[in-house]
């Protein structure tokens, strides 16, 4: 741009420097044909151009010297083609000749009609105005020792008037490929004084390629231009553009200006601007068939060349969009900045305070940028006042649904201190508060393109109950998304549960920490969780947390590195309070007992039904002074006693429950099927043993418990099934996971009591056995019984539960 005002300053000189030439020899040179023939043999010996006037050369002499020309041309450099670099159809020129003796240069109507320029640079960077500035040094040097030698000699200049009617200039600049035109331009001036204010008028058309636009445009203003001092100054400056193209994507807009002043100085190169206001009307497709208006307030711009240093001061900028893909369809925002500034030499940017506000949400803070235009880096401090995220999302036209706490998502805030240097982006700390509650941690990003996360994050308290629907509504949704569909609808296990690609190209590290956490009733504490991911491999390792007199220590992996995902998790449970939690997250007071479970489990597949087909594994479960519900066995085996003669099967009442000392067992996951081969229950006046297995697959169930009814008021601590006395009846889960059923075959209990002996899988086996066990037991028994019951308990360290898992990957 800096050169394209150059190129035309220059022209300008050309055609007052000719005109002024022309009138000199006007008193010499009174014919016109003889005039054009030696003017274009001056313009050919100085330059080498050819200087070609077809039209009529008219003159005046007294009072006024000056010359009308039409159809005046220049040709063009060597190599810039055949067109002329510059015609007009009609030139000007009229001085009066007693001021030109007292060293006053008053001219009268200075013309310029249809004109063009033609301003090229080729692809090595040489333009079709070098020769003519090349010619001119030598020229330019001798007028500066003349003028030095002319001591004190000084000239005015003044014009009646400057009229100028369409003026193309062409730019073509073949570096780049790109093209500039300034079309059907008009300029009126009067009266032309220096040091003098004058009324300006312009009107031009300005096109330009890569990308297409095309503007008109009319600008007014009040001119000063002081050359003895380097001082031009613009006031009282209006404009007004119309732009299409497709810089617009087809679409068009109205750039509308009004400035108080614009201030030039060339030495320095000082440009210093006051109280703009700009306003931009823009619609069509580049806003998707929307509209919108840049609304910008300027208190002052000050823009240096040497350095380019542009500052500005109270600076107001409104943006208000409609279109269908905004949130709401409609965005406002207002950025203010009191400071700003931008040096092109260094790169830089300095924004040392701001404000942005759009959606009812406000962020003020400070920012800083360099290389920018290279790799930027920079730094900032942002804060986020308070606000209500309801509101806010209720501008961008979404709803909130109800939610448990009426009062969540009113008030939210936070702030952070961020650096992007080296592709790399920083932020701590941040702070953000929601609802009264804190969330504080600190955020790494390097290499944006590929990006490798670290995040370490520590929360104080959160209730996340407060967001979660009503109660019952959730309940509602649930029982809806269990209810079966019809084959070919969502819902069947076949969606796809890991997004394979996503994963493999994620790298992170996030730490996470809280002192309270609330999540569907569960209260937890000290909550702990750890993921890392690269190469394919998520390792969540631990989740844990405390909680109801116990601790649960989680972890869990997910490979997609090779064509089937492999995933698996283990669970570690210490001295859980079972009967709390219940009543916590379920609402059942039905449940009770300390819980102690060992779990690993592992399979492959990406859905649900090829993850549960091939899912294996190992558990230990250990379970005291509790309550089991859906099943009342020491009720089953007396009503079984009492109705043995009527045959068929006594069902379990649903409501039942049965209270126990312990209950203890270990088994394997096979396939997705749970085989459990040692199960004991100890409670008061009841033992029982069962075995069987629960095909996770297609949920069904197929187990059996032997209970005995015992003399003995003991639950843990006393003598096991094998030492008491008493009747076995065998107790048969069946059904599905979400339907179980516990019935006894009367037929088999008959049998048994016949002599016969019935597995715990239900089958009746041959030979004669006695359902009776005599009480008492040697020493070494003693020894055995308690050794299997060691091997069953759940160690209090996690550490070989989460090693199990990893040795499976």
């Amino acid at each position: 741009m800096r050169k394209l005002l150059k190129w035309i300053m220059i022209a300008i000189v050309i055609i007052v420097v000719a005109g002024a030439a022309l009138a000199a020899y006007v008193a010499n040179r009174v014919e016109p044909e003889n005039l054009k023939k030696e003017l274009a043999a001056i313009v050919l010996e100085q330059t080498g151009r050819t200087l070609t006037i077809s039209g009529d050369l008219s003159l005046k002499f007294f009072p006024w010297l000056g010359a009308t020309i039409h159809d005046v041309s220049l040709s063009n450099a060597d190599g810039f083609g055949p067109e002329p670099m510059f015609e007009a159809g009609k030139v000007v020129v009229e001085v009066q000749v007693m001021p030109l003796l007292s060293k006053q240069i008053q001219m009268g109507d200075v013309v310029l009609h249809d004109a063009a320029f033609r301003l090229m640079l080729d692809a090595s960077g040489r333009s079709n105005l070098d020769d003519l500035l090349d010619a001119g040094g030598k020229k330019k040097e001798d007028g500066k020792k003349a003028q030095e030698a002319e001591d004190g000699v000084s000239y005015s200049f003044s014009a009646e008037s400057l009229e100028v009617e369409s003026l193309d200039i062409f730019v073509d600049n073949r570096q780049d490929g790109r093209s500039y035109s300034l079309k059907n331009a008009s300029l009126q001036a009067a009266p032309v004084a220096l040091a003098t204010p004058m009324k300006c008028s312009m009107d031009f058309g300005f096109g330009m390629t890569d990308p297409q636009m095309n503007l008109k445009a009319r600008l007014e203003t009040v001119a000063t231009v002081d050359p003895d001092n380097d001082s031009y100054l613009l006031r009282k400056i209006t404009g007004v553009a119309d732009i299409t193209g497709e810089v617009l994507k087809g679409g068009q807009g109205t750039l509308r200006m009004d400035m108080d002043s614009i201030a030039i100085k060339t030495e320095p190169q000082v440009v210093n601007g006051k109280d703009m206001v700009i306003i931009a009307d823009v619609s069509g497709e580049l806003l998707e068939g929307g509209q919108g208006r840049l609304h910008m307030n300027m208190g002052s711009i000050a823009i240096k060349t040497e350095p380019q240093v542009i500052n500005t001061k109270d600076m107001v900028l409104t943006a208000t969009v409609m279109m269908d893909s905004l949130p709401g369809g409609e965005l406002q925002a207002d950025l203010k900045a009191a400071d700003a500034s931008l040096n092109l030499d260094k790169q830089g940017l300095k924004l040392p305070e701001f404000i942005l506000t759009a959606y009812g949400a406000t962020i003020s803070g400070s920012a800083e940028a360099g290389n920018l235009f290279g790799k930027v880096n920079g730094t900032g401090t942002l804060k986020l006042a308070e606000f209500s995220p309801a509101a806010t999302l209720k501008k961008m036209g979404g709803t909130l649904p109800e939610m448990q706490d009426p009062a969540a998502l009113t008030s939210a805030s936070g702030e952070l201190e961020l650096t992007y240097r080296d592709d790399s982006l920083n932020v701590e700390p941040f702070v953000l508060k929601l609802d009264g509650q804190n969330l504080a941690g600190k955020l790494t990003v390097d290499n944006l393109e590929n990006p490798a996360i670290l995040c370490r994050a520590e929360l104080d308290s959160f209730d996340l109950d407060r967001y979660l629907p009503p109660r019952d509504k959730a309940k509602e949704a649930e029982k809806e998304a269990e209810t079966p569909k019809p084959e070919g609808e969502a819902g069947q296990g076949d969606d796809e549960l890991i997004p394979v690609e996503t994963v493999r190209e994620l790298n992170l590290d996030a730490m996470a920490s809280a002192d309270y956490l609330k999540l569907k009733g569960i209260q937890l504490a000290d909550v702990k969780i750890h993921v890392q991911a690269k190469d394919g491999r998520v390792v969540v390792k631990p989740f844990s947390f405390k909680g109801y007199e116990g601790a649960i220590t989680t972890a869990a992996i997910v490979d997609v590195a090779g064509d089937t995902p492999h995933s698996g998790v283990a669970v570690h449970v210490n001295g859980l309070n079972a009967g709390p939690l219940a009543k916590d997250f379920a609402g059942r007071d039905d449940i009770a007992g300390n819980v102690d479970l060992h779990l690993v489990a592992d399979g492959l597949g990406n859905t649900v039904p090829a993850i549960l087909e091939t899912l294996g594994g190992t558990f230990k479960v250990d379970l005291q002074d509790g309550v089991f519900p859906g099943v009342d066995l020491a009720g089953l085996a007396q009503k079984t006693k009492s109705e043995k003669d009527k045959g068929g099967t006594i069902e379990a009442d649903s409501k039942g429950k049965t209270k126990f000392g312990s209950i203890t067992g270990s088994g394997v996951i096979d396939k997705g099927v749970v085989t459990n081969k040692d199960l004991s229950l100890m409670a008061p006046n009841l033992r029982a043993i069962g075995d069987g297995t629960v095909n996770l697959a297609s949920q069904k169930l197929n187990y059996t418990v032997l209970a005995k009814l015992v003399a003995s008021s003991k639950g843990q601590g006393g003598l096991s099934y094998n030492e008491l006395t008493g009747i076995a009846i065998p107790v048969h889960l069946g059904g599905t996971l979400s339907d179980p059923s516990w019935y006894v075959d009367v037929t088999q209990y008959v049998k048994m009591l016949g002599g016969a002996v019935v597995g715990t899988v239900g089958d009746v086996l041959s030979g004669v056995g006695n359902i009776l066990t005599l009480g008492g037991v040697g020493k070494q028994q003693e020894e055995q019984r308690k050794e299997r019951r060691k091997a069953l308990r759940v160690d209090d360290d996690p550490e070989p539960t989460i090693r199990e898992l990893e040795a499976r990957f």
